[in-house]
């Protein structure tokens, strides 16, 4: 009786192990996708604007048409100044990661 159930299990041990044994493997052979594509973004440069850069005349008022039966005129002018502007950052390509097609 013992032997029986010796081969029983030993027999159910067999059935359990032998698919496993005949599983089917293979490799596959093939080239990884490493490319890497980005979108070329093109960045303008960046200045500082002054519109007060250097002065050229200061402020001013007075009179206008100043004559016997005229009308007089007080008028003020404002100041004149030279634009200027600096470089902030210079234009460049970004490159921005997207998606390749």
């Amino acid at each position: 009786m013992k032997k029986t159930a010796l081969l029983i299990s030993l027999a159910l041990a067999g059935s359990i192990v032998a698919p496993a044994a005949f599983a089917k493997t293979y490799t596959v052979t093939g080239y990884p996708n490493n490319d890497k594509c980005y979108l070329v973004e093109h960045i303008p440069a960046t200045y500082e604007v002054n519109t007060k850069g250097i002065k050229v005349k200061g402020e001013s008022s007075g009179w206008s048409a100043i004559s016997p039966g005229k009308i007089a005129k007080y008028s003020t002018s404002p100041a004149v100044y030279i634009q200027t502007k600096s470089l902030i950052e210079a234009d460049h390509y970004s490159l921005v990661p997207t998606g390749c097609k």
